[in-house]
């Protein structure tokens, strides 16, 4: 498996597109093989990005009392998981942790939420108003995780 793995690291640093299978048999490296996975994986990276690591920060913004019955999500209302439960964030409060971020070198601020399919109507509103607060700010770049769309 050794010399598979390193062939396919030689494929993707000259930009050659691996197959599915390729993908597939990579995939299943086990045991000592994972760690030459790892370190092969990470030339290249060093390949194409260099030593340059790029900070973000994320701020979840509603916690708990999602609707939905994800198995793998601890803020289901399904599950009873001991996390902290709140409405949307303010926009005042978002900015100040993404100014915190900005001094901790972030580049990036995200919005996380605790829903599933964000339609039009006043949670929409909400978190559009909370993101134009957030790039009108400036201290980073806004992202944002809103949930799935049905």
């Amino acid at each position: 498996m050794r010399n598979f793995i390193r062939k396919m690291e030689d494929k993707a640093i000259k930009n050659e597109r691996l197959s599915y299978e390729e993908g597939c048999r990579l995939i299943q490296a086990e045991g000592p093989d994972i760690i030459d996975l790892i370190s092969s994986a990470n030339r290249v990276r060093q390949h194409f990005c260099g030593d340059q690591v790029n900070l973000c920060s994320i701020s979840n913004a509603k916690s708990g009392n999602c609707s939905e019955n994800c198995s793998f999500c601890s803020q289901s209302a399904y599950h009873g998981t001991a996390i902290d439960t709140y409405p949307l964030t303010s926009s005042e409060k978002l900015v100040s942790e993404a100014k915190a971020a900005a001094g901790h070198n972030a580049e990036a601020f995200g919005v996380v939420v605790a829903w599933w399919g964000l339609r039009e109507g006043p949670d929409l509103d909400a978190i559009l108003e909370r993101i134009r607060a957030l790039s009108a700010a400036g201290h980073t770049r806004t992202d944002a995780s809103l949930g799935s769309q049905r």
